[in-house]
């Protein structure tokens, strides 16, 4: 899923609330520049695009506990939802980075 040389901190299947009604399932992967969510064929087949969210853009993290699994809100130029297992390991990644001005950029 790498386009560059960036080094994978987190990688795992997650949904992402493309709006109310609408969501998408795919891989979600933290890298230590960019958040991508590579959405899964068969949703891609409904127009559905993969995002991909630049680690210094983001300017607030914060969890909801869900359901089942916890959703992770992240804000940078605009608010995104995630829902995976492994949603608290997310949030205090991207709480470390989000925290530190020395995040290698």
């Amino acid at each position: 899923m790498q386009l560059t040389n960036e080094t994978t901190l987190f990688m795992q299947k997650a949904i992402y609330f493309v709006s109310k009604p609408i969501a998408a399932r795919g891989m979600l992967e933290l890298t230590d520049r960019c958040l991508h969510f590579q959405v899964f064929p068969f949703d891609a087949s409904f127009g559905i695009k993969s995002v991909s969210i630049d680690v210094c853009s983001i300017t607030d993290v914060s969890i909801e506990h869900g359901d089942l699994h916890p959703r992770i809100v992240v804000v940078a130029d605009k608010r995104y939802e995630f829902v995976l297992s492994k949603g608290r390991e997310l949030y205090d990644r991207l709480r470390e980075i989000t925290k530190n001005p020395l995040w290698p950029r």
